[in-house]
């Protein structure tokens, strides 16, 4: 059964780790609020974060599911992609102000 909205917000902290499960192997951990996601790449059992609730909403962590679930069926392990956009730093990934439409100039950059 998937998970809703009201039962994450309904779902209180406890001292033992409870997760809510979702389907597709994601789940929120509610005792940190953490999305997290369990799979198996090349026989391994692995494991991402993908937010913290509710910077990540459920629909978006579903969104998120699916994209590793795609880079998996791809061939591509998704914790090591992550850790690979990691090291090349700000100024190389897609995040950088300088990229994309988003970079307005300052007064002192014209």
């Amino acid at each position: 059964m998937a998970l809703t909205e009201l039962e994450i917000r309904a779902a209180k902290a406890v001292e033992k780790p409870l997760k809510l499960f979702d389907g597709g192997e994601l789940y929120l951990l509610v005792t940190h609020r953490w999305w997290r996601l369990k799979y198996r790449y090349e026989g391994k059992k692995r494991g991402i974060s993908l937010g913290v609730y509710p910077d990540v909403s459920l629909k978006r962590a579903r969104i998120c599911r699916d994209d590793a679930r795609r880079m998996i069926a791809e061939g591509v392990d998704p914790s090591v992609r992550r850790q690979a956009i990691r090291m090349l730093g700000p100024s190389r990934s897609n995040s950088s102000p300088m990229n994309g439409s988003s970079y307005k100039p300052r007064s002192w950059d014209r």
